[in-house]
């Protein structure tokens, strides 16, 4: 199994921060068999690209400027000097990847902005409806494609407690630096704790442990098939348990959760 939720300092502390990605099978060729992996992001390495190139090519995108002060780069973990680099821009959110042979040429790179990405769950009055990021990471579609997940969070505050949700839409990178969703409204980690104890007797019977605790995360399980059907199965891990579930294609989770999402999810 590979770990794709080592982030950086974008996932506070305090939210549950793994993602598990099993590759479980593999497409029949002609050729021997290949497995397509997830591409792990992990920060590009100063001696590739540094904040004062990172400024230059953003400055010089031909379709629209990224925010060099949101914008990090990554590379896939165990990736060569011959492997692209990739920017993300939170303040888009935006995916850049920059050319292999010519990195710090903005005209060669390949763009997908979703700054006016409808997410499949819409914000709540108390969220700020443009609060949307990209995974860093890359999943494996098909024989050759990639999506990225999009996720929208949601903070929620209690007497005594609190919680954070984050739910992904997954989407498809085209060639045309456009995205199509291929699985919608995915649960995709959280990290709950509630006030449990309200008179004397609760904290002398809980020895002071007065708050409930729940975590989740999601993991996926892809097989690598030559279909454009991306053949992913979801996994819901909480406290523990697992929880398989399943989302339908090119569609979106409409009613109630299909796991508990940290007994609930998001209030709307």
């Amino acid at each position: 199994m590979i770990s794709v939720r080592e982030r950086g300092t974008s996932c506070p502390a305090a939210k549950i921060c793994f993602l598990w990605l099993a590759l479980c099978g593999f497409h029949a060729a002609s050729a021997a068999p290949s497995i397509r992996a997830a591409i792990a992001f992990v920060p590009a390495p100063a001696d590739r690209i540094n904040s004062k190139a990172i400024k230059e090519v953003c400055e010089g995108l031909p379709a629209a400027p990224c925010n060099p002060g949101t914008t990090r780069a990554w590379v896939g973990r165990g990736a060569s000097i011959q492997d692209p680099i990739y920017l993300v821009d939170d303040s888009g959110p935006r995916l850049i990847a920059l050319d292999t042979a010519d990195p710090l040429d903005p005209t060669k790179s390949r763009s997908w902005d979703f700054s006016s990405y409808e997410h499949s769950i819409s914000a709540n009055e108390q969220e700020n409806p443009r609060r949307l990021s990209i995974y860093p990471a890359l999943y494996p579609v098909g024989t050759r494609e990639y999506a990225v997940a999009i996720i929208r969070h949601f903070s929620e505050m209690y007497s005594g407690g609190g919680a954070t949700f984050e739910i992904a839409d997954f989407v498809a990178l085209n060639s045309t630096g456009e995205g199509s969703m291929i699985y919608g409204s995915v649960p995709f980690s959280c990290n709950k704790m509630i006030r449990s104890c309200f008179a004397e007797k609760d904290y002398k019977d809980k020895l002071g442990n007065c708050h409930d605790t729940y975590t989740g995360s999601l993991r996926v399980n892809i097989s690598s098939l030559p279909t454009l059907d991306p053949s992913w199965r979801f996994n819901w891990i909480q406290d523990g348990q697992a929880t398989p579930f399943s989302v339908p294609y090119t569609q979106s989770l409409t009613s109630e959760w299909p796991v508990s999402f940290c007994e609930g999810g998001p209030v709307n």
